[in-house]
């Protein structure tokens, strides 16, 4: 078994919600559309089937939400992607036995966005990684 713990995808629903959310000419429209592995499962599933026993737990690919829209638009975009990411790991759990979800908080500053020292996130690994504030992650099997 491998289990790549940091493999980046957006989903499809949360991909939408993010195009619909960024200003106009979004900077990297282009760049996500030529990467299908990012929201094409088939694409995915197709090259993961090449390498026997792979598992991918899930992150969320740029940009940051925070980059794109307000405190409040943010918050659901993360909501977004967390849900549909929880589903991809319920639905295939073959493939997904885990997703890192990422939980924004609104400081008494809510209305500032950065990300040294307004923007507080804590990330949540489930159900086989855990971490907090590292860049080092210990799995258990």
């Amino acid at each position: 078994m491998k289990i790549d713990i940091f493999s980046h995808i957006l989903p499809q629903r949360y991909k939408e919600a993010l195009y619909e959310a960024a200003p106009p000419g979004f900077y990297l429209k282009d760049v996500i559309e030529s990467l299908p592995t990012l929201f094409d499962l088939d694409h995915r599933f197709r090259i993961m089937d090449k390498f026997e026993g792979l598992m991918q737990v899930l992150t969320l690919s740029s940009p940051p939400v925070e980059h794109i829209a307000d405190a409040k638009k943010a918050a659901e975009l993360s909501s977004l992607a967390n849900d549909e990411m929880a589903e991809l790991v319920m639905k295939y759990p073959d493939k997904f036995p885990a997703s890192r979800t990422t939980k924004i908080r609104q400081t008494r500053h809510h209305h500032l966005w950065s990300r040294a020292s307004h923007l507080q996130a804590e990330y949540r690994w489930s159900p086989l990684l855990q971490s907090r504030q590292s860049d080092l992650f210990q799995l258990h099997l």
